[in-house]
């Protein structure tokens, strides 16, 4: 559409030169059509860099979740915490694979499967600690 938009100004121009007083106003609406293009682009830079920087910094949670958690399984029994560390080890493979998959159907089954690992993590702790059922997210929310 550029292009050919691009083509059709430089054709109307051969059909029909600008005058001298013409011209200067173009050069005004030129350098005004310019200054907002370059508005815009700074604009949509601007957002794109501060996405990047939350998700990073969501990753960067989880993660520092993930490690507090697989340090914790030490306070359990043997089998227990074998038991959480694989859990771990698997809700973590999934957890990386959704950051970097990019089909939404699939997004959705890591997603669900994280869920159910996060349940099964929960389940395995609790049995050993008495607390009242319950679900534990340890995913951070964000796009």
């Amino acid at each position: 559409m550029l292009w050919f938009s691009a083509h059709l100004g430089a054709f109307a121009q051969k059909l029909r030169p600008l005058k001298e007083e013409e011209r200067a106003v173009f050069g005004i609406v030129q350098a005004a059509i310019f200054t907002l293009l370059g508005l815009l682009i700074g604009f949509t830079l601007s957002v794109a860099i501060d996405m990047f920087d939350q998700r990073r910094s969501y990753e960067v949670a989880e993660a520092n979740a993930v490690r507090t958690e697989y340090l914790r399984a030490d306070l359990l029994a043997d089998p227990d915490a074998a038991r959480v560390r694989e859990l771990l080890r698997n809700y973590l493979s999934r957890r990386i694979l959704f950051y970097t998959v990019r089909d939404v159907a699939q997004l959705r089954q890591i997603d669900a499967s994280s869920f159910h690992l996060q349940g099964e993590l929960w389940s395995a702790v609790q049995a050993r600690s008495g607390v009242l059922p319950a679900v534990v997210d340890l995913t951070v929310s964000g796009p």
